[in-house]
């Protein structure tokens, strides 16, 4: 009976978590995002002007 000797009551509740507009790592996601997005789309239009470039003369 020693695993009930611990309960909810004696255990402090833990933080809230912070809201979205403070939270680091949703921040950190937002900016990853942005940068992923840039980069893919700058990489497309570099292949897209590569293959164009190749195929066009």
């Amino acid at each position: 009976m020693a695993e009930h000797a611990v309960t909810k009551t004696t255990q402090p509740d833990p933080p809230a978590p912070p809201e979205d507009a403070q939270n680091e790592a949703i921040i950190d996601l937002g900016k990853t995002y942005k940068w992923f997005v840039i980069t893919f789309v700058g990489f497309a239009l570099c292949a897209a002007f590569i293959i164009l470039r190749t195929r066009m003369g």
